[in-house]
């Protein structure tokens, strides 16, 4: 009753993601003519498939009138002499159009702006010869059309104004923009220099008004039903991240029940690192998910959960780094208490706080129009160069704890695992029980006689110097794994760099995911692994077995107090030492 009851509930959650519509970016807000340029945003479109045109389009359309003004009449639509520009231009025209901005007197910046498109676009009236579809002349009058919307089935029902992207070559960026600038008499003018104009409302005056706008920017058709939810409603970089978002949660989601069964059984402070590390990541993830789903209905999403899941990721690299660093300093190998100091708390304080803040300014300081890339900012070298640090100390932890490999403080930790090994006999891994049919019975370390215990040296260093050995490449292998996780990710954002960021942020949030995954799994394996030398509890002992040298125990059914033990090179019968003496 209770499995039927939650298929239900995922079946409803499925159809209300999937059939109920959607949208992308949404846009609101007002803009004063005083401020003279306002960026509104930058949008990826998809390239248009050339089967499905009409649901394979971008679309952007909204809302824009007029909410107070001075020295202008509210009551009637304004001239088209008053009425400022809404562009859309993709990055070719953009850059010089924005690199203009900025020139004074703002007349001459309007000419500059518009220079480059100017034989290109569609004026009514000046130039209707261009092709391109940049310009709305705004605000439209409430509950009408814009002026330059002459096709009322071209607009999107509801809206004032529709612009239709196709690019059936590649995606691309496309940049929203508001600028104070008029087209008089076919010549860009600044909007207040349109003093004393005789087409102006109040002759002499400065004109000037607040506009308000609602914008919703989409890939594909809203009118379409082929549209996808995670997909077309997202800016083109964006799109699908979801997918990617819930494979990462999935994966820690499964993790867990494992590490929280060790801990329960086997406490031990590396376990509850990893613990937290993989909860946070999951709550991350959680909250990416969250934010995403909501982003695709109202376009907006919750900026605070976004924030916050990024914020997590971060703090959960910074955890993961103290897990390596610990293992590098050889806690649970050459010590089984971590002994720090106050210096190198205080060390790691500050890179760890040095981590979290620079990745957090780097997320308010990214280039919105040219460069989203939070790791391409200051604070975003900052944190890679953190992280650099991080290797360091972990290089000179690897070096202090090598140096001490062949110390006696090892060699004291490993003869306490041969006090309780067993030896195997006849290169197999079975027990024998006494069967007085065999040669060769198993012996137990604490009945064997006074010829055994005098052997027993020689054999326990013979499998110490093993133990180094393997101690000395586990570390080695170790040490090369942490330091391509250490290096990968400033290797990763430099090649990336070269990518167009239509594909960028995909490609890195994936990689990381990955990586970050396979660390978790690594640290899996050495940590609950017999074969790694970390004295973790709950690990199985692993027996140590000799494949050339054998213990033989002479015992032939008799009840002899003087057993002997012989040592023989090789487990063959042209080696074996017949102790009665028979031939």
């Amino acid at each position: 009753m209770k499995f039927d009851r939650l298929w239900n509930y995922v079946q409803w959650l499925v159809y209300f993601l999937l059939y109920l519509p959607s949208n992308g970016l949404h846009l609101k807000g007002t803009f004063k003519t005083d401020e003279f340029f306002k960026f509104l945003t930058r949008f990826g479109i998809q390239s248009t498939n050339t089967i499905e045109k009409y649901s394979t389009r971008g679309f952007i359309y909204g809302n824009i009138s007029l909410v107070n003004g001075v020295n202008i009449d509210q009551t009637k639509p304004l001239p088209s002499n008053l009425q400022i520009m809404l562009t859309l231009m993709d990055f070719n025209y953009f850059t010089d159009y924005y690199e203009h901005r900025r020139i004074r007197p703002r007349s001459e910046a309007c000419n500059l702006m518009f220079e480059s498109i100017k034989q290109k676009a569609f004026f009514f009236g000046c130039n209707e010869n261009g092709t391109l579809d940049f310009i709305r002349h705004v605000p439209c009058f409430k509950n009408e059309l814009c002026n330059d919307e002459d096709r009322k089935e071209n607009v999107i029902p509801g809206y004032q104004f529709t612009y239709k992207i196709q690019d059936i070559n590649q995606p691309r960026f496309w940049y929203l923009s508001l600028v104070a600038c008029v087209r008089d008499n076919c010549k860009w003018k600044d909007l207040a220099s349109m003093i004393g104009n005789n087409r102006s409302i109040n002759k002499g005056k400065n004109p000037s008004y607040t506009i308000e706008y609602d914008i919703w920017l989409v890939n594909g058709n809203p009118r379409s039903e082929k549209t996808v939810f995670f997909g077309h409603q997202f800016t083109y970089e964006f799109q699908n991240v979801f997918q990617i978002y819930l494979c990462s949660f999935l994966i820690y989601f499964f993790i867990l029940p494992f590490i929280v069964h060790r801990i329960k059984k086997h406490f031990h402070y590396l376990y509850l690192l990893l613990f937290v590390y993989v909860t946070i990541e999951l709550t991350s993830r959680f909250l990416s998910m969250i934010h995403t789903i909501v982003y695709a209905f109202d376009g907006k999403g919750i900026d605070f959960f976004l924030y916050l899941g990024d914020l997590m990721e971060t703090i959960g690299i910074s955890i993961l780094i103290l897990i390596v660093i610990c293992i590098a300093k050889g806690w649970t190998t050459r010590s089984k208490e971590l002994k720090v100091s106050k210096k190198y708390i205080g060390v790691g304080a500050v890179l760890q706080i040095t981590l979290i803040i620079s990745h957090l300014i780097s997320l308010e300081t990214i280039d919105p129009i040219f460069n989203m890339n939070s790791y391409e900012t200051v604070a975003g070298y900052v944190e890679l160069g953190t992280r650099l640090l991080f290797m360091v100390w972990f290089l000179l932890e690897l070096k202090e704890t090598f140096r001490h490999a062949d110390s006696t403080v090892l060699r004291n930790e490993l003869s306490e695992d041969d006090d309780n090994a067993s030896v195997l006999t006849k290169n197999s891994n079975q027990i024998f029980s006494g069967d007085e049919n065999e040669d060769y019975e198993f012996v137990n370390e604490t009945l064997i006689t006074d010829s055994l215990d005098n052997s027993k040296i020689f054999f326990n260093y013979v499998s110490r110097e093993e133990q180094v050995e393997k101690y000395m490449k586990f570390y080695l292998h170790f040490g090369a794994c942490c330091l391509v996780w250490f290096i990968y990710l400033p290797v990763l954002i430099f090649i990336c760099s070269f990518l167009s960021e239509l594909f960028r942020f995909r490609l890195i949030l994936g990689i990381r995911f990955f990586v970050n995954f396979i660390s978790v799994v690594v640290l899996f394996y050495i940590m609950w692994s017999p074969k790694t030398p970390l004295k973790l509890p709950g690990k199985k002992e692993k027996n140590y077995e000799f494949d050339n040298m054998q213990y033989m125990y002479n015992n032939d059914g008799m009840d002899l107090d003087d057993g002997q033990i012989v040592l023989i090179g090789e487990n063959n019968d042209q080696n074996l030492i017949n102790l009665n003496g028979d031939n």
